[in-house]
C-alpha cells in the first residue's frame, strides 16, 4: 500500500477551515478558522457578467462600451445601471482611459469626455485620420496610430490641440498595440516582432528600437503592457501555435520569457504583483471552436516556471480586452464583458477529511487516507 497525492488534498487531522465564496470579490489566499471540518481546492473561478463592449478601469471606476455610448459605472457594483458620459458618433474602433478623461475613435475622428460627464457633448481633437484602430492615453496625452499610407503615431494633449496633432512617428511597418507610460509611447510591429518608443514629448519622427522578440516568435505582438519595472507583451510563432508571454525591463536590456505554448495571446495587463492575458481557443477544419477553450492566464512578474495558472473555466473561444483592478480581471467575450477573481477560489468539496478521502477511493487508516 502507498499513500498517493489525490487530484485534492487530504488534510490528516481535522481542520477548522472557512470557505471562500466564489464570487466577483476577490478570494482570500488562505482560508481562516471557521470551527467546521471541511476539506478546500483551489479552482477556477465562475465569471459574473460586467456591461458590454470595451472596457477600462481605474482605481474606483469602469468605463465601457455599448449600446451606441460610452458608460461608466463603480467598480464597486454589477454594472447593470451604467452612467453614460456621451453617444458614439460612427463606428467606434478603440477606447482609451487617462487622467480625467476618456478618450474614443471612430476610424477617422479622436473624442475626448471627462470622466465625470461632459453633457453629452465630448470634445473633438482630431477629425480627418485614417483607420485610427489603436489609441492610448496618459495623464496629459492622448494617442493613436493613424494608418494612412504612411502609418504614423500622433498625439495631442488633453487641453487640446487645436485640430493638429503632433506626428511623433511615420512611415511604421504594421503598427500595433499602442501603450504610453507618462514617458514614452510604445508600439509594437505586428510582423517582425519588434516593439518601438519615443519619448511623448517628440523624437523628431527618429523612433528608438527598444526591443525585439527572439525567434520564432516574431509574429502578431497585438498588446502592450506596463508596471512599475518591466513592459510585457504577447508575441506568436509564424503559424500562431506556440505564442509566449513574455516582459523586458522599463529601462531596457534582455527579454524574459514568462510562459510558452500560448495560444495566441493577445490582450495582456498587469498589476505590478502578476501579468494577466488573454488566450485564443483553437478552430476545428470547419470553423467551429475546438478543445481547448480560450482561457484567461495569470502569471507572477517575477516567472511562473512555465506553467501559467488558468483563471478562466469552460470554453470562452475567443476572450479579448483584458483590464485588471484591485480584486479583479475584466475580458470582453461574445456575450459582453464578463468580471473574473484575480485568484482561484476555494470550493467545499466535503465536509470531512474521512468523507473526501471515501469519496476518492481511499481508505482512512491512523489519521491517513490509504490508497490501494
Amino acid at each position: 500500500m502507498h499513500v498517493r497525492s489525490a487530484a485534492v488534498t487530504v488534510f490528516a487531522t481535522a481542520l477548522s477551515l472557512a470557505v471562500a465564496a466564489c464570487s466577483s470579490a476577490a478570494p482570500s489566499e488562505s482560508p481562516a478558522a471557521e470551527g467546521a471540518d471541511a476539506l478546500l481546492v483551489r479552482t477556477q473561478c465562475a465569471t459574473t457578467p460586467f456591461g458590454s463592449g470595451l472596457i477600462k478601469v481605474d482605481a474606483t471606476n469602469a468605463y465601457i462600451t455599448g449600446g451606441g455610448n460610452i458608460a461608466t459605472c463603480p467598480t464597486s457594483g454589477d454594472c447593470s445601471s451604467p452612467t453614460t458620459l456621451a453617444s458614439i458618433s460612427g463606428t467606434l474602433w478603440d477606447m482609451a482611459i487617462g487622467g480625467n478623461n476618456v478618450y474614443w475613435s471612430n476610424a477617422d475622428t479622436i473624442f475626448a469626455c471627462a470622466k465625470t460627464g461632459c453633457g453629452g457633448k465630448p470634445t473633438v481633437l482630431a477629425t480627418h485620420q485614417i483607420y485610427a484602430a489603436r489609441i492610448a492615453a496618459d495623464a496629459a496625452n492622448v494617442y493613436w496610430l493613424d494608418y494612412s499610407p504612411t502609418a504614423a503615431i500622433k498625439s495631442c494633449p488633453a487641453t487640446g490641440c487645436n485640430g493638429a496633432p503632433t506626428v511623433l512617428a511615420t512611415n511604421l511597418f504594421q503598427p500595433n498595440g499602442l501603450m504610453s507610460d507618462g514617458t514614452n509611447v510604445y508600439w509594437a510591429a505586428s510582423l517582425g516582432g519588434q516593439i518601438w518608443s519615443c519619448p511623448v514629448t517628440g523624437c523628431n519622427v527618429s523612433p528608438t528600437l527598444f526591443a525585439t522578440s527572439p525567434a520564432p516568435w516574431t509574429n502578431g505582438i497585438e498588446s502592450l503592457a506596463f508596471d512599475a519595472n518591466y513592459i510585457y507583451f504577447g508575441a506568436n510563432d509564424p503559424v500562431d501555435t506556440n505564442g509566449i508571454v513574455a516582459r523586458v525591463p522599463r529601462g531596457g536590456g534582455p527579454i524574459t520569457i514568462l510562459a510558452n505554448g500560448q495560444h495566441v495571446p493577445s490582450s495582456i495587463a498587469s498589476d505590478g504583483v502578476n501579468v494577466f492575458w488573454t488566450q485564443s481557443g483553437l478552430l476545428t477544419a470547419g470553423g467551429t471552436d475546438a478543445p481547448p477553450g480560450g482561457s484567461v492566464m495569470k502569471c507572477a512578474v517575477a516567472g511562473c516556471n512555465n506553467a501559467p495558472t488558468s483563471l478562466l473555466s469552460g470554453d470562452y473561444g475567443f476572450p479579448g480586452g483584458i483590464a485588471v483592478d484591485a480584486t479583479s480581471v475584466y475580458f470582453g467575450d461574445s456575450s459582453g464583458t464578463q468580471r473574473l477573481p484575480k485568484s482561484l477560489c476555494y470550493v467545499q468539496t466535503c465536509s470531512t477529511p474521512i468523507q473526501c478521502c471515501a469519496q476518492n477511493g481511499g481508505e482512512w487508516v491512523n489519521h491517513r487516507c490509504i490508497f490501494q
